[in-house]
Order: structure tokens, then C-alpha cells, then sequence
């Protein structure tokens, strides 16, 4: 069951170097569907039957995949390595990794470290395609980032924060600031959310404790595993 539900992504782009994008498409598309889009809720009937052999022919859901990831201009283009054969870039690379999975029409996507090798910038367009396309198939984006930079951070509505393999916050975005303020953190004026956040967990983050104003109001202690 799980096999049809989620579809996971890995840190490293496993890809075959010898076929273009579009082939590797192609065949993660026909491994999940067995090749047609026909499914229960088209029904039945001629002229049912004929749109979805026409989709079929033109390869539908694998063109209007690599259009929303921006591949279209480089779907004849190997995948390529660093060995072997000329492909294409790291980023698109990455894109062609996300494109395979999206072609299994998975409700849920786990993505790990999909950062990893890229820059901030590769990283950044990356997970704002990974947004506009969620935005449009109303799917769930599990995402897990290292140190993201802030740009990135700012494209997500829900954060999990974790701390030693413990949760510390669970909620949308907006409202983890205010969240970590009511337990007696403060943000600095010039430091970004993104990286006061990835502070917060480490034994650095006891500076950004507010002090007790007054006897009545004791000073907070650093919440961390250790």
C-alpha cells in the first residue's frame, strides 16, 4: 500500500546516465501506471476509451510534468555522469530526480536533503517549483533541509524543528517566531528567523534568552536536549 501512496526522493540523484530526461521519465511513469492513464473514475465507453489512448500516445503526464519543472528544453538530453557521458547540470539533474517521482501521481512526497550538491540559488528554485507544482495538485511536500538559507526557509507553510532527534516545534511557519518569544527567546534586529531558528537548538542558543526584568520575573532557562 505504502508503495502507492508515497513516494520518496533521495538526497542523491540516482539516475540512469545513458537516458535522456525524457526516457528516464518515460519509464518511472510506466513502472507506476503500467503505461496508461486510464484509471476507475474515467468510466467507460468509445469515446472515453479514445482520449485516453490519445494521452497515451502523447505521453500526457510525463510532458506536463517536465513543462512544470522546466525540462522541456532539455528532454532529449542525456541524464549523463561525471564519468561516463555529458548530461545534463547538477540543478537540472535534480529537477529530473523530482520529475520521476512526480509522474507516479504519489499523494505524498518524502524528500531527503534534496539540497545536498546544489547552491543556494539551485536550492531556492528547486523548492519554489516544488511549491507552485503543490499548489496546483494539491499533494503533501515533505521536505527535510540542512541549514536552508532564509530565502528557501521563507517559501514553506509548515516547519518542523528538530533538536537531537526530538521535536521542539510543530506548526506553520508564521508562527514559530512568535511560538519560541512566549517561551523567553528573543530575536535579534538584523539576524533572519532561518538562521535565529537553526540556533536556537544548539547550546548557543542560551544568548538569546531574554533576562528576568525583576525578582517576580525569573530569568528563562535554554530549553535543549542537553
Amino acid at each position: 500500500v505504502w508503495s502507492t501512496l508515497v513516494g520518496y526522493i533521495d538526497q542523491i540523484d540516482r539516475l540512469h546516465p545513458y537516458l535522456t530526461v525524457k526516457e528516464t521519465c518515460e519509464f518511472a511513469w510506466r513502472c507506476c501506471t503500467g503505461g496508461t492513464h486510464k484509471t476507475p473514475l474515467y468510466g467507460k465507453g468509445p469515446e472515453i476509451n479514445a482520449e485516453i489512448e490519445k494521452l497515451d500516445e502523447e505521453l500526457y503526464t510525463v510532458m506536463k510534468v517536465l513543462d512544470a519543472v522546466g525540462l522541456t528544453r532539455v528532454k532529449d538530453t542525456f541524464v549523463g555522469d561525471q564519468g561516463t557521458v555529458r548530461g545534463v547540470s547538477g540543478g537540472e539533474k535534480k529537477r529530473v530526480t523530482v520529475s520521476e517521482m512526480s509522474v507516479g501521481g504519489f499523494p505524498v512526497f518524502c524528500m531527503d536533503e534534496i539540497s545536498t550538491g546544489l547552491d543556494a540559488a539551485t536550492t531556492y528554485d528547486i523548492c519554489k517549483l516544488i511549491g507552485e507544482v503543490n499548489s496546483i495538485n494539491k499533494k503533501i511536500k515533505i521536505v527535510s533541509l540542512l541549514q536552508p538559507p532564509p530565502e528557501t526557509f521563507a517559501l514553506f507553510d509548515e516547519l518542523v524543528l528538530l533538536s537531537a532527534g526530538k521535536v521542539i516545534y510543530s506548526g506553520p511557519v508564521e508562527q514559530v517566531v512568535p511560538y519560541f518569544e512566549s517561551l523567553g527567546y528573543e530575536l535579534p534586529e538584523r539576524m533572519d528567523p532561518a538562521d535565529w531558528l537553526q540556533a536556537l537548538p544548539t547550546k548557543d542558543g542560551a544568548e538569546y534568552l531574554k533576562g528576568g526584568s525583576d525578582i517576580e520575573t525569573p530569568e528563562p532557562k535554554h530549553l535543549t536536549p542537553d
